[in-house]
């Protein structure tokens, strides 16, 4: 099971897994053959919906690639130092592309848009990108405003020592969108936070005052 963390098997071998558990659920006491009163598919479906609410070894595999995926947009290990070098090069993560990947940053790119959409950033020193972090609304500023090729910024770039720089916001942002940039409260005191929206994987608490 542990080697599903850094490891995506074939399909095939997922199949081959349920199987074995099936054959272990409904065999005999004395090891022959039972009956196979439903396939391995339907014991992994919710208890609602008349499974054994089972994960299936997809579902734990995309699990783990998201638990990675988390870990490299925190950027707080070693391995994740090593992927942004080799893989996100001062890019976005969330907009990199790369040519003839290796094997995790292809596991990592088919849950990309899947955990981007769910993360959001509590601002603490705001070493946040400005424009593709959820720092603000439910989509990044880039694509709230459909624009493309913007220069990379921080939001601790349009914050001063009296507060939000309002003259350089306008300069970048619609007023409407200035003024709920004002509203958002800050912990400059603290790191800058992810923090999980929606769906049932791990939460991470957003900071307290």
């Amino acid at each position: 099971m542990y080697l599903l963390h850094v490891l995506h098997p074939p399909k095939a071998i997922f199949q081959r897994l349920g199987r074995i558990c099936n054959a272990f659920l409904w065999g005999k006491a004395d090891g022959s053959k039972g009956i196979h009163w439903t396939s391995w598919d339907r014991v992994c479906f919710p208890t609602p919906e008349r499974g054994l609410g089972v994960r299936s070894f997809g579902d734990l595999s995309a699990a783990f690639a998201c638990k990675l995926w988390w870990q490299l947009r925190r950027n707080r290990s070693r391995w994740a130092e090593f992927m942004h070098v080799k893989y996100i090069k001062g890019g976005h993560p969330s907009m990199v592309q790369v040519s003839r990947p290796m094997g995790i940053w292809r596991r990592l790119a088919q849950v990309r848009d899947f955990m981007e959409t769910r993360i959001r950033w509590c601002l603490g020193k705001r070493f946040v990108d400005f424009w593709h972090n959820r720092w603000l609304l439910e989509m990044p500023l880039a694509e709230e405003l459909g624009k493309i090729d913007l220069p990379h910024m921080l939001v601790a770039e349009f914050f001063g020592e009296g507060g939000w720089n309002t003259g350089l916001l306008q300069v970048w942002l619609p007023m409407g969108l200035v003024c709920q940039v004002q509203e958002i409260t800050l912990y400059p005191d603290q790191e800058d936070e992810m923090v999980w929206v929606g769906g049932s994987a791990p939460k991470k608490e957003p900071i307290s005052g």
